[in-house]
């Protein structure tokens, strides 16, 4: 996520040509740069689920099974699955598929990877697969969200 971020404002800051410009950039990287800082300030949920959780979130890029995540914890999947359940409110699946779409979200934004690339990249069996979990989680479709995030992203730095 840091990564996608820093790459994305090195690119943007190659195109300033203004001191207007350069300030809503450093406004909207201190904005970025502080719901990072908020994330990683996050409730501790117990040893367990926060390996847990740090285990989904480096592995974000890749197919998440519940059987593999039991695995890396030494728990077995029902019990790792109860325990994520009473200690989060959510089911590991739930927080698999939320974690995977806000990356969704940042790489329509700030990449110019194809939907097609980014739900490769992510370990989605398909396109239409991550559209339709996109789409139920945030009401629209990929492309759709691209577009108007984009050119509402776009006209925030002209």
């Amino acid at each position: 996520e840091a990564l996608i971020l820093t790459d994305y404002y090195i690119n943007q800051a190659d195109n300033i040509k203004t001191f207007m410009q350069f300030n809503e950039l450093m406004t909207s990287l201190f904005a970025d740069f502080q719901e990072l800082v908020a994330k990683s300030r996050r409730k501790s949920f117990g040893m367990v689920i926060d390996n847990t959780i740090n285990y989904i979130n480096q592995n974000l890029y890749s197919r998440l099974r519940l059987s593999d995540i039991a695995k890396y914890t030494g728990y077995s999947p029902a019990y790792l699955s109860d325990l994520f359940y009473e200690k989060t409110g959510q089911h590991v699946q739930e927080y698999i598929l939320d974690q995977k779409t806000d990356e969704v979200r940042k790489l329509l934004i700030y990449s110019n990877q194809s939907c097609t690339e980014i739900a490769s990249a992510l370990g989605y069996s398909s396109l239409a697969h991550m559209s339709s979990s996109f789409k139920a989680r945030t009401g629209m479709t990929p492309r759709d969200f691209r577009k108007i995030n984009r050119s509402t992203y776009e006209h925030r730095e002209s």
